[in-house]
């Protein structure tokens, strides 16, 4: 078997880090890909970067599909873009800031081919200043193993990059991307396609080359992200429960609730108590399983307690 896959790269402000991106993705060892990309109206020259560098690979560029957007529509709206142009019988993310292995797409590819997945997972690289790190995690053996990591974030468990994916389970399952939630919208993805499968399969190779050094990633607009991110968990929440599986992933459920309202308490950039008091009151309690500092736990008890007069007076004191 020879299974097309499609690597799709949404492009916004990608100029500082896309000539390494580009060059790796190229320069695969497995042939029958397709590349798709889309510009969000990127306002740098990492589209003329684009067709400069698809120039010097001529076997590539018929390959090649490039996508406009009229206007920036954020991450979300254009990983759906990417998914509704994308033909190949696999999909695969691949972030314009970051680079993956040579033989990434060709070790994914055997992995589903022999264990008849309809997910393959990989391991990755943390990469900070032309250092690469590898970041080798625990096998999870089971569907509720995965999902439960996915919901804890551990070691970047719902980051999409990490996943070859059989494009079929988008249609199947009629799973999208929530437009305009931008930032964590892999943590909804990743546990709804969990959610949507038994055949998951993995490689313990590290394959992807996550940079950490980039500025201007959306996550590092930290207000705009954590709001976002309470938005998913709502929408998390709503999809476990219209599966019906809710009850079964509860502790979890509570942990994701928790991670997602917490920093609106202890981050005094962009504390908001009366937000973290009303925001899934049902997850207050969880500090407690965390190893938090006496006066953020003493922060998270007043909360718990719905305090929120004597939080308020505190919070001008330190």
């Amino acid at each position: 078997m020879n299974p097309k896959v499609s690597i799709l790269i949404p492009v916004y402000k990608a100029e500082k880090f896309f000539v390494q991106c580009l060059h790796s993705v190229f320069t695969q060892t497995y042939e029958n890909i397709e590349y798709v990309f889309v510009n969000d109206a990127t306002p740098d020259s990492s589209m003329d970067i684009l067709q400069q560098i698809v120039k010097t690979y001529p076997q590539r560029q018929k390959q090649v599909v490039i996508i406009e957007n009229e206007r920036n529509r954020g991450v979300a709206y254009t990983r759906n873009v990417l998914l509704n142009n994308a033909s190949g019988d696999f999909i695969y993310y691949v972030d314009s800031d970051d680079f993956i292995e040579p033989d990434t797409i060709e070790t994914l590819v055997t992995t589903a081919t022999i264990e008849k997945a309809d997910i393959v997972r990989c391991n990755y690289f943390e990469y900070v200043n032309g250092i690469s790190t590898p970041v080798l995690r625990n096998t999870e053996p089971d569907k509720d193993g995965l999902i439960g990591q996915c919901m804890r974030g551990k070691n970047k468990m719902n980051a999409m990059w990490l996943l070859l994916i059989r494009r079929q389970l988008f249609a199947t399952h009629h799973l999208a991307f929530v437009n305009d939630i931008n930032g964590p919208e892999d943590i909804m993805m990743t546990i709804k396609l969990f959610c949507s499968t038994n055949n998951v399969a993995e490689t313990p190779k590290p394959l992807y080359h996550y940079r950490l050094d980039n500025s201007t990633s959306i996550t590092h607009n930290e207000l705009s992200f954590r709001n976002h991110f309470l938005l998913a968990v709502e929408q998390i929440v709503t999809f476990l429960k219209e599966k019906g599986v809710y009850e079964k992933y509860y502790d979890q459920a509570l942990q994701l609730m928790f991670t997602s309202k917490q920093h609106f308490l202890i981050n005094k950039r962009i504390r908001n108590i009366d937000k973290y008091i009303n925001t899934f009151p049902e997850s207050s309690h969880c500090y407690r399983q965390y190893n938090y500092s006496m006066k953020q736990q003493l922060l998270f008890f007043l909360a718990e307690h719905r305090m929120s007069t004597i939080l308020k007076i505190i919070n001008k004191l330190i």
